[in-house]
Protein backbone atom coordinates (compact mmCIF):
# COMPACT_ATOMS: atom_id res chain seq x y z
CA UNK A 1 0.00 0.00 0.00
CA UNK A 2 1.44 3.35 -1.06
CA UNK A 3 2.02 5.94 1.67
CA UNK A 4 0.74 9.50 1.18
CA UNK A 5 3.56 11.95 0.61
CA UNK A 6 3.81 14.82 3.07
CA UNK A 7 3.80 18.26 1.43
CA UNK A 8 4.96 21.49 3.00
CA UNK A 9 2.11 24.04 2.64
CA UNK A 10 0.68 27.10 4.35
CA UNK A 11 -1.90 26.57 6.98
CA UNK A 12 -4.97 28.75 7.43
CA UNK A 13 -3.57 30.12 10.67
CA UNK A 14 -0.35 31.18 8.95
CA UNK A 15 -2.32 32.92 6.21
CA UNK A 16 -4.40 34.80 8.77
CA UNK A 17 -1.26 35.91 10.61
CA UNK A 18 0.36 37.06 7.35
CA UNK A 19 -2.74 39.05 6.35
CA UNK A 20 -2.91 40.62 9.81
CA UNK A 21 0.74 41.72 9.64
CA UNK A 22 0.25 43.08 6.11
CA UNK A 23 -2.84 44.96 7.29
CA UNK A 24 -0.90 46.54 10.14
CA UNK A 25 1.80 47.71 7.73
CA UNK A 26 -0.79 49.13 5.33
CA UNK A 27 -2.61 51.03 8.08
CA UNK A 28 0.70 52.38 9.42
CA UNK A 29 1.78 53.46 5.93
CA UNK A 30 -1.58 55.17 5.32
CA UNK A 31 -1.36 57.04 8.63
CA UNK A 32 2.21 58.09 7.87
CA UNK A 33 1.31 59.36 4.39
CA UNK A 34 -1.73 61.19 5.79
CA UNK A 35 0.43 62.80 8.46
CA UNK A 36 3.00 63.97 5.89
CA UNK A 37 0.19 65.29 3.67
CA UNK A 38 -1.30 67.31 6.53
CA UNK A 39 2.10 68.76 7.40
CA UNK A 40 2.67 69.66 3.74
CA UNK A 41 -0.73 71.38 3.47
CA UNK A 42 -0.10 73.32 6.69
CA UNK A 43 3.22 74.55 5.32
CA UNK A 44 1.58 75.56 2.03
CA UNK A 45 -1.20 77.45 3.86
CA UNK A 46 1.21 79.23 6.17
CA UNK A 47 3.47 80.22 3.28
CA UNK A 48 0.46 81.56 1.38
CA UNK A 49 -0.64 83.59 4.40
CA UNK A 50 2.91 84.91 4.74
CA UNK A 51 2.97 85.91 1.06
CA UNK A 52 -0.40 87.67 1.33
CA UNK A 53 0.75 89.49 4.46
CA UNK A 54 3.95 90.68 2.77
CA UNK A 55 2.22 91.95 -0.38
CA UNK A 56 -0.62 93.74 1.44
CA UNK A 57 1.69 95.32 4.01
CA UNK A 58 4.02 96.53 1.26
CA UNK A 59 1.11 98.29 -0.47
CA UNK A 60 -0.16 99.85 2.77
CA UNK A 61 3.31 101.10 3.71
CA UNK A 62 3.84 102.58 0.24
CA UNK A 63 0.50 104.42 0.38
CA UNK A 64 0.92 105.86 3.88
CA UNK A 65 4.62 106.68 3.63
CA UNK A 66 4.00 109.08 0.75
CA UNK A 67 0.67 110.46 1.97
CA UNK A 68 0.60 114.03 0.72
CA UNK A 69 0.04 117.11 2.85
CA UNK A 70 -1.75 118.72 -0.11
CA UNK A 71 -4.94 116.77 0.61
CA UNK A 72 -8.09 117.52 -1.33
CA UNK A 73 -10.34 117.98 1.67
CA UNK A 74 -13.81 117.17 0.39
CA UNK A 75 -15.34 117.38 3.86
CA UNK A 76 -13.33 119.87 5.98
CA UNK A 77 -15.49 119.19 9.05
CA UNK A 78 -14.46 115.54 9.04
CA UNK A 79 -10.95 115.54 7.63
CA UNK A 80 -8.99 117.55 10.18
CA UNK A 81 -5.54 116.52 9.03
CA UNK A 82 -3.79 115.16 5.99
CA UNK A 83 -4.29 111.64 7.35
CA UNK A 84 -7.54 111.03 9.21
CA UNK A 85 -8.09 107.76 11.08
CA UNK A 86 -11.73 106.85 11.69
CA UNK A 87 -13.96 103.97 12.74
CA UNK A 88 -12.54 103.47 16.24
CA UNK A 89 -12.94 99.80 17.27
CA UNK A 90 -13.08 100.32 21.04
CA UNK A 91 -9.46 99.38 21.68
CA UNK A 92 -7.77 102.51 20.37
CA UNK A 93 -7.38 101.17 16.84
CA UNK A 94 -9.08 102.53 13.74
CA UNK A 95 -10.57 100.68 10.78
CA UNK A 96 -10.20 103.39 8.13
CA UNK A 97 -7.40 105.70 6.99
CA UNK A 98 -8.27 108.71 4.82
CA UNK A 99 -5.46 110.58 3.14
CA UNK A 100 -4.19 111.93 -0.16
CA UNK A 101 -1.76 109.72 -2.02
CA UNK A 102 1.52 110.87 -3.56
CA UNK A 103 -0.38 112.08 -6.64
CA UNK A 104 -2.67 114.25 -4.50
CA UNK A 105 -5.76 112.06 -4.97
CA UNK A 106 -7.97 111.61 -1.87
CA UNK A 107 -8.13 107.95 -0.84
CA UNK A 108 -10.02 105.94 1.77
CA UNK A 109 -8.19 102.76 2.84
CA UNK A 110 -9.90 99.87 4.64
CA UNK A 111 -10.44 96.12 4.42
CA UNK A 112 -13.78 94.70 3.31
CA UNK A 113 -15.38 92.45 0.73
CA UNK A 114 -15.57 93.97 -2.73
CA UNK A 115 -19.31 93.39 -3.17
CA UNK A 116 -18.85 90.50 -5.60
CA UNK A 117 -18.59 87.70 -3.07
CA UNK A 118 -14.82 87.89 -2.70
CA UNK A 119 -13.10 87.47 0.65
CA UNK A 120 -12.32 90.42 2.87
CA UNK A 121 -9.29 92.20 1.44
CA UNK A 122 -7.57 95.54 0.99
CA UNK A 123 -9.83 98.18 -0.55
CA UNK A 124 -8.73 101.62 -1.76
CA UNK A 125 -11.59 104.00 -2.51
CA UNK A 126 -10.52 106.98 -4.58
CA UNK A 127 -12.82 109.83 -3.59
CA UNK A 128 -14.42 112.32 -6.00
CA UNK A 129 -12.43 115.44 -6.78
CA UNK A 130 -14.36 118.71 -6.92
CA UNK A 131 -13.52 121.96 -8.58
CA UNK A 132 -11.98 124.40 -6.06
CA UNK A 133 -11.96 121.54 -3.51
CA UNK A 134 -15.59 122.29 -2.68
CA UNK A 135 -18.47 119.77 -2.68
CA UNK A 136 -20.54 122.50 -4.34
CA UNK A 137 -18.11 122.68 -7.26
CA UNK A 138 -18.20 120.69 -10.46
CA UNK A 139 -17.02 117.09 -10.20
CA UNK A 140 -13.64 116.76 -11.89
CA UNK A 141 -13.23 113.07 -11.06
CA UNK A 142 -16.05 110.68 -10.20
CA UNK A 143 -13.98 108.45 -7.97
CA UNK A 144 -13.43 104.70 -8.14
CA UNK A 145 -12.66 101.61 -6.09
CA UNK A 146 -9.59 99.40 -6.25
CA UNK A 147 -9.81 95.98 -4.59
CA UNK A 148 -6.39 94.40 -4.31
CA UNK A 149 -5.94 91.18 -6.23
CA UNK A 150 -9.28 89.50 -6.88
CA UNK A 151 -8.53 85.79 -6.44
CA UNK A 152 -5.21 86.63 -4.79
CA UNK A 153 -6.38 85.84 -1.27
CA UNK A 154 -7.36 82.18 -1.91
CA UNK A 155 -10.21 82.27 0.65
CA UNK A 156 -7.98 83.89 3.28
CA UNK A 157 -9.25 86.94 5.17
CA UNK A 158 -7.40 90.22 5.68
CA UNK A 159 -8.04 92.56 8.60
CA UNK A 160 -6.35 95.96 8.81
CA UNK A 161 -6.20 98.32 11.80
CA UNK A 162 -4.46 101.65 12.33
CA UNK A 163 -3.20 103.32 15.50
CA UNK A 164 -1.89 106.86 15.81
CA UNK A 165 1.46 107.19 17.57
CA UNK A 166 1.27 110.35 19.63
CA UNK A 167 3.55 113.32 18.91
CA UNK A 168 4.84 111.76 15.69
CA UNK A 169 3.85 111.57 12.05
CA UNK A 170 3.82 107.78 12.39
CA UNK A 171 0.96 105.31 12.11
CA UNK A 172 1.12 101.82 13.55
CA UNK A 173 -0.34 99.38 11.03
CA UNK A 174 -1.73 96.10 12.40
CA UNK A 175 -2.37 93.54 9.67
CA UNK A 176 -3.92 90.13 10.37
CA UNK A 177 -4.26 87.44 7.70
CA UNK A 178 -6.17 84.26 8.55
CA UNK A 179 -7.50 81.30 6.64
CA UNK A 180 -11.19 80.73 5.98
CA UNK A 181 -11.70 78.49 9.04
CA UNK A 182 -9.49 80.49 11.37
CA UNK A 183 -6.97 77.68 11.88
CA UNK A 184 -3.96 79.68 10.73
CA UNK A 185 -3.42 83.33 11.51
CA UNK A 186 -0.55 85.77 11.17
CA UNK A 187 -0.50 89.26 12.66
CA UNK A 188 2.12 91.77 11.55
CA UNK A 189 2.65 95.18 13.15
CA UNK A 190 4.65 97.92 11.49
CA UNK A 191 5.27 101.57 12.29
CA UNK A 192 4.92 103.66 9.14
CA UNK A 193 6.33 107.19 9.04
CA UNK A 194 4.46 109.66 6.82
CA UNK A 195 7.60 111.37 5.61
CA UNK A 196 5.90 114.47 4.13
CA UNK A 197 3.69 115.18 7.14
CA UNK A 198 4.03 116.83 10.53
CA UNK A 199 2.74 115.19 13.74
CA UNK A 200 -0.36 117.42 13.71
CA UNK A 201 -1.22 116.24 10.20
CA UNK A 202 -2.06 112.73 11.47
CA UNK A 203 -5.23 112.66 13.55
CA UNK A 204 -7.71 110.17 14.91
CA UNK A 205 -11.42 110.84 14.68
CA UNK A 206 -12.58 112.42 17.92
CA UNK A 207 -8.98 113.03 18.95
Amino acid sequence: MNELKKTNGTTLVELMVAFAIAGIFMVSATMLISSFTNVYLRIINRNRIQDISNVVMEKVVEELTYASETATEVDPDKIKGSVMLSGEDGSGNYLVAEYSNKDGNPVRMSTQADGEGNQKGLLLEYQPIYENNSPDGAILYEGSQWYMGKGFYKKNQVDLRFRKIENTACIEVILTVSDEKGRYKKTTEKCVECIDLDPNDVQGEGG
